[in-house]
């Protein structure tokens, strides 16, 4: 018995969505590392500055709240999925 070879559009489709997995995490990895910088920055001249306006900080620290909720929401779905998919329990690697 052989393996069928795939034909070479089937590769290019794959590795090109590959690609793009890659490109978009990295991408959300560097968005989410500046926009944690931000915020605590932001927080922290919030706390230790007090000629700084209330408006900025107050913004400041909704806008940690907001990505810390948002943190917990995927990473308690992501938990949840991988509980309940087949296919992540079942396929040994």
């Amino acid at each position: 018995m052989k393996i069928a070879e795939l034909p070479e559009a089937v590769w290019e489709k794959y590795w090109t969505s590959v690609y793009y997995k890659l490109e978009r995490s990295v991408a959300w990895f560097f968005f989410i590392l500046g926009s944690l910088m931000i915020a605590g920055y932001c927080v922290y001249k919030a706390v230790t500055d007090p000629g700084l306006h209330s408006f900025v900080g107050l913004g400041a620290v909704f806008a940690v709240i907001g990505f810390a909720i948002l943190f917990l929401s995927v990473l308690r779905e992501k938990l949840l999925v991988n509980k309940v998919d087949r296919y992540i329990s079942e396929v040994k690697r």
